[in-house]
């Protein structure tokens, strides 16, 4: 009776195991994903505002640079990332654009594309 219940627990172990690791590794791709999108919203947004205002850290670099060096604070990966900084429109606002390849973990799952758009009005002259 007892080797019968130790095939019957390997069984079920072997039944529910790979559930259980892809539905993990599914919930850690949905939490680094959200992550990386909150990032790339605060990226653009802090890019966009400095553009308008002009503000120190953009005067000392360029603005592509400074997404750049918010991105590396964020421990993300810039070689994923891309920011486009159109010109400003003169007396309505500035915008940046930034899109970031997102690779999951497990290989089941698809690379994402996460896109954010950034804008910040210029301030009254």
């Amino acid at each position: 009776m007892k080797n019968k219940q130790k095939g019957q627990a390997i069984l079920e172990m072997a039944l529910i195991l790979p559930v259980f690791v892809l539905l993990s590794l599914g919930m850690a791709d949905i939490v680094w994903v959200l992550e990386k999108t909150a990032n790339l919203e605060y990226i653009v947004n802090e890019s966009a505002r400095c553009e308008a205002l002009n503000g120190i850290p953009c005067t000392m670099q360029s603005y592509h640079d400074y997404a750049l060096s918010l991105a590396t604070n964020l421990r993300m990966n810039d070689h994923n990332l891309t920011i486009q900084t159109p010109a400003c429109v003169e007396g309505v606002s500035c915008t940046v654009i930034g899109t970031y390849r997102f690779h999951p973990i497990g290989a089941y799952f698809p690379h994402i594309t996460i896109q954010r758009t950034g804008t910040a009005v210029l301030p009254p002259l």
